[in-house]
């Protein structure tokens, strides 16, 4: 049995922790991985969802964040081209393994 936290479970302590941490800075989740019907598949790539982009987004710092699971996640292809996007637009991609690595991240960053 794996007793590594679900990568959602870990977003969400993750954003609770930012919100408190950062009150007047703004993050916000990009959902492009929602389980939905076909048909709303269809509309949602028609309009623009693709598959790559992160996580977790804090416009204000340039910040664009993957959260994974500490253990047994995979980080794709198409998420990094969207790494690559993202550097090369000027910003700031963070990989973050759980939890307590993206808080330590985020710390480092704003050294």
């Amino acid at each position: 049995m794996n007793n590594t936290p679900l990568e959602t479970h870990e977003q969400v302590a993750f954003v609770n922790w930012f919100e408190r941490e950062y009150p007047d800075v703004f993050i916000h989740a990009i959902p492009n991985g929602l389980h939905i019907g076909h048909r709303q598949r269809e509309k949602a790539q028609a309009e623009g969802v693709r598959k790559g982009p992160s996580d977790l987004h804090v416009p204000r710092w340039g910040l664009y964040i993957e959260m994974k699971r500490q253990k047994g996640s995979v980080w794709g292809a198409d998420q990094k081209k969207y790494k690559k996007e993202v550097e090369l637009a000027g910003a700031t991609y963070l990989l973050c393994l759980g939890f307590e690595d993206a808080k330590r991240q985020i710390k480092e960053f704003l050294k």
